[in-house]
Order: C-alpha cells, then structure tokens, then sequence
C-alpha cells in the first residue's frame, strides 16, 4: 500500500476492536484528525526534502532557506488548528 494514509486507514480497519484504537471515538474528533492529515500531506510532505535532503528541488522552491520558511508558515497554521 503506498500512501501513508492509506496505509493508517488499512491497519485501522484491519484491527479493530484488537486493543485500543488510534481513531478518535467523536465525530469531531475525527474530523479534526482528518483536517491535519490533509493538511500535512499537502502542504508538508511536498517540502519536507528541506530538512534533509542535499540537493534542490524541494518542493517548488530551488532554494533550500525558502522552503524551510514555507515549511516553518506551514507548521504555524497546523499549530494554531491544534
């Protein structure tokens, strides 16, 4: 399975009702959990090269310092929707 949400979602089904669950119980809860997910891959995943790669492309930005500022905006706005 290739996507990291697919994959979560897969092992979600695959093992319900062994143990505790990492889906949130609430509506709402899960809403939120699927906001940030989206989010994150894609608005992250794209440019998260930056942090380690050596090389450019990271993402749409050529340079290295630009992408770690957009990475940085992008962090901020997932944090104020925790």
């Amino acid at each position: 399975i290739p996507e990291s949400d697919s994959i979560a979602r897969y092992l979600l089904e695959r093992f319900e009702g062994r143990g505790e669950t990492f889906m949130p119980r609430s509506l709402e809860e899960r809403t939120r959990s699927n906001i940030l997910t989206r989010l994150h891959d894609t608005y992250i995943s794209p440019i998260q090269g930056c942090m380690y790669k050596a090389e450019p492309p990271f993402g749409a930005f050529a340079e290295r310092s630009k992408a770690i500022e957009e990475l940085k905006r992008q962090w901020q706005i997932i944090d104020a929707s925790v």
